[in-house]
């Protein structure tokens, strides 16, 4: 990378409030309240791709919030509370898509979804039954729906499939066009204020966010390139996707307790559980 002249280091690469790494639908969403929250701070998404590039722009598009064996297994293995919290998230998150963006904007159609059930997963049609209407009862306060889910079988011999035992239906699936969400949603960022880098790959940023001891009133971070060169310095950083932001920051193991609440590591779901004021200040 070239020498960063003065008036770059200035615009593109001065300070910055919040540094998130990745543009995948996480990213950029974090990066949208964030700047709605906190609208005098500046925020700069890092992505490593020409585009947004990762599972994000590789996903099949399906706007849905689990099926019913999906919701079955989350209950027993999560627990009913935490399995109806991720479907309200999922459900809600469709919710504020659809009202940010216009149908025919990220080409969003609601075509329901169907689940093909084999004989050896439920052989007993009463127990099946009873479990459907059971999921339901527990889903109506989210989706507002008497029946979210419900048998269809007079569709198996529709659609061809003869092998299977029973067929479920759900009305509220969708599908969206996920190219389409992440270019609207980089535009949305950009109207508010975000800066995003795009083609920062991780060899240019392998290296280490280190902190100022002298005083902790004003710690900062530092973002290096592979030369050592010194690339950004921020206040706060995110790492919230799967893949480069692992490879990019293989140094965070080396980070102390002073970086405490400086940088903050995390999955896709748990970014909208935790506490913006105690991470980012009021």
């Amino acid at each position: 990378m070239l020498p960063l002249s003065i008036w770059e280091s200035e615009s593109f690469f001065a300070p910055k409030d919040f540094i998130i790494i990745g543009s995948g639908f996480t990213g950029l969403w974090s990066a949208y309240y964030l700047k709605k929250r906190y609208p005098h701070k500046s925020v700069m998404i890092l992505e490593r791709g020409i585009i947004p590039s990762g599972a994000s722009s590789r996903n099949a598009g399906f706007a849905c919030f689990g099926s019913f064996t999906e919701l079955e297994s989350d209950t027993s293995k999560l627990g009913e509370a935490e399995m109806l919290e991720l479907v309200e998230m999922r459900y809600r998150g469709l919710e504020k898509i659809r009202k940010k963006f216009s149908a025919s904007r990220i080409d969003y159609e609601n075509l329901g979804g169907y689940e093909l059930i084999s004989p050896g997963q439920y052989p007993d049609l009463n127990s099946l039954r009873t479990k459907i209407d059971s999921l339901n009862n527990r889903l109506k306060e989210i989706t507002g729906r008497q029946k979210t889910f419900q048998l269809n079988d007079s569709k198996i011999k529709t659609f061809g499939l003869g092998g299977s035992h029973h067929l479920i239906e759900n009305k509220l699936e969708s599908q969206l066009h996920s190219g389409k969400l992440l270019e609207a949603l980089v535009q949305l960022v950009h109207s508010e204020g975000v800066t995003l880098l795009t083609r920062l790959q991780k060899h240019y940023c392998q290296t280490w966010i280190s902190s100022r001891h002298a005083d902790k009133s004003c710690l900062q971070n530092r973002l290096k390139d592979s030369e050592s060169k010194e690339l950004f310095t921020m206040m706060r950083v995110f790492i919230i996707s799967a893949t480069w932001t692992i490879a990019c920051f293989w140094a965070a193991q080396e980070i102390n307790s002073s970086m405490k609440k400086k940088l903050f590591l995390s999955g896709p779901q748990n970014i909208f559980r935790m506490n913006w004021n105690d991470f980012c200040g009021k």
